[in-house]
């Protein structure tokens, strides 16, 4: 079991000296960080790339969609059109071809 303290007990004082980091792990911490701030740079202008690509993958698809929306009325007004049209003709030549017989 691990030992505690009784809880009248003043925490044991650490000297000052003990708190100080060494040269060397303060030069080791100092490169390590350095490497994480370069890491995190590279990861940002990979992140700003990718953001530009999908922006233009979305303009892309915006208009190609609105391209297919755009045929989808043509082919829409054009089949009104030939059904109208249509129409018009088959009625009016139906009657002169049956008049004619």
């Amino acid at each position: 079991q691990a030992q505690q303290l009784p809880p009248s007990s003043p925490l044991p004082s650490v000297p000052t000296s003990q708190l100080v980091a060494p040269p060397e792990l303060a030069e080791v911490l100092g490169r390590t960080v350095e490497s994480l701030v370069s890491q995190m740079g590279t990861l940002t202008r990979a992140l700003e790339r990718l953001e530009e690509r999908l922006a233009r993958t979305e303009a892309a698809t915006r208009e190609v969609a609105e391209l297919a929306a755009s045929r989808r009325w043509e082919r829409a007004a054009a089949a009104n059109t030939a059904a109208v049209t249509g129409a018009r003709q088959g009625g009016a030549g139906g009657g002169d071809s049956e008049a004619g017989r």
